[in-house]
Parts: C-alpha cells; sequence; structure tokens
C-alpha cells in the first residue's frame, strides 16, 4: 500500500493505491520534471490517473487532474518517490 500527496496552487490531495505506475514525461520537455502517475487498486476499474505538469487553473485543460508535485510514501510512511516540476532555467533544465 502506497500513499500519494498532491500538490497544486495551496492545495493538497491524499490518496492511496495497491500500486503505481510513473511515466515520465521526457520527450514533451526533457528534464521538466513532468510526469503521468497512475494509481492502482485491487480493482483495476478504480485506477485514476494524475498529471504532474502544470498548475491546474489554466483554462481549457480537460485531461486528467493536474498538480505541480507528488510525494508517494510506502507503507512505513518512508518517502521512496518526489515528482515535481522544476523551474524554468534551473540546472536540471540546461
Amino acid at each position: 500500500m502506497f500513499t500519494i500527496k498532491l500538490y497544486a496552487s495551496g492545495r493538497q490531495k491524499i490518496v492511496e493505491a495497491e500500486s503505481f505506475t510513473i511515466l515520465r514525461n521526457s520527450c514533451v520537455a526533457p528534464d521538466d520534471g513532468s510526469a503521468e502517475i497512475t494509481l492502482h487498486q485491487k480493482n483495476p476499474g478504480d485506477d485514476i490517473r494524475y498529471d504532474i505538469n502544470g498548475d491546474p487553473a489554466e483554462m481549457g485543460y480537460a485531461g486528467p487532474e493536474r498538480f505541480t508535485k507528488a510525494i508517494i510514501e510506502n507503507s512505513a510512511g518512508k518517502t521512496t518517490e518526489i515528482i515535481g516540476l522544476r523551474p524554468i532555467g534551473s540546472p536540471a533544465n540546461k
């Protein structure tokens, strides 16, 4: 069991999952930190995807719920992944 903490624009959402898959979006904007996170549940019909790729307040976006950062913890409360957008011009984006 994993706990996923999602953050954006001063809000936080906490969800749980049996397992997860991370697809890093390096072909769209190399090394910007964006990713798709799919949370897998016991019932596959309950799987859900979240995007770590920008401000959810942008108008006209009709895809999965968007966040700017995700922290994934295992059942012992130990952080296993931190996914977040990097500021434009940061050393990782040069």
